[in-house]
């Protein structure tokens, strides 16, 4: 019993030191329709501290310019395959507006709004739940679902909204690996102690026995 508990804090305080330890946190967009634009990208990474702070502010503008902060708590912010490193560059979007409110596990609620010379896009969310309300590009969007140019059947340049999703918070492979670590050792305590059993009953067994008259000759 005591070995049990034993293992069981183990696991509790490997589990505790996966999500205590990370220096970032990354979270990414999981769609939840099939509306367009479709396969978004959408990739956060955040500084651990402004993760547990619960909410977090940025925002540039073309009369504000931003040249790069080696103290930005956004490490960096991917959208359709393009990166912007505030701690290491100037702003990539000629505009960027984002107000965040962490959860546990995902983004709960805020407004993602970004605007350079070939995206502009706008993202809100509420209690989870994500909605792209404005996207569109100059032809960018078309492997999307979007129209490439006006015509095309679907929305001029590339103007396109609808899809909805989670912005979710990933894992790391490492704290994957301490809470394995953690569970393998709740397992093997387990099963050693299972297989101590009948060992345990015997030796208790003849114990006993030995404190017994002996049987007549």
């Amino acid at each position: 019993m005591k070995k049990t508990i034993l293992a069981l804090a183990a696991g509790s305080a490997l589990f505790t030191l996966a999500f205590s330890a990370r220096a970032d946190v990354i979270y990414e967009w999981k769609a939840t329709n099939n509306e367009v634009p479709r396969e978004f990208g959408l990739r956060f990474v955040f500084a651990d501290q402004v993760v547990q702070s619960g909410t977090f502010n940025f925002k540039v503008t073309t009369n504000n310019p931003y040249y790069g902060d080696p103290t930005s708590g956004l490490i960096s912010m991917n959208y359709f395959g393009v990166t912007y490193r505030p701690r290491e560059q100037g702003a990539g979007y000629k505009n960027i507006d984002i107000n965040l409110q962490f959860g546990h596990w995902n983004i709960e609620s805020g407004y993602i709004r970004g605007l350079d010379e070939y995206f502009q896009f706008d993202v809100s969310g509420s209690a989870g739940l994500w909605t792209i309300t404005d996207a569109r590009s100059d032809g960018l969007l078309w492997g999307h679902g979007c129209a490439q140019y006006p015509g095309a059947g679907l929305p001029a340049h590339g103007e396109c909204h609808g899809a909805q999703g989670e912005i979710r918070r990933v894992p790391e492979p490492s704290s994957l690996a301490l809470l394995g670590l953690g569970a393998f050792g709740v397992a093997a305590t387990r099963r050693w102690k299972q297989s101590k059993k009948p060992a345990d009953l015997l030796g208790r067994r003849a114990t006993i026995q030995g404190y017994l008259p002996s049987e007549r000759q």
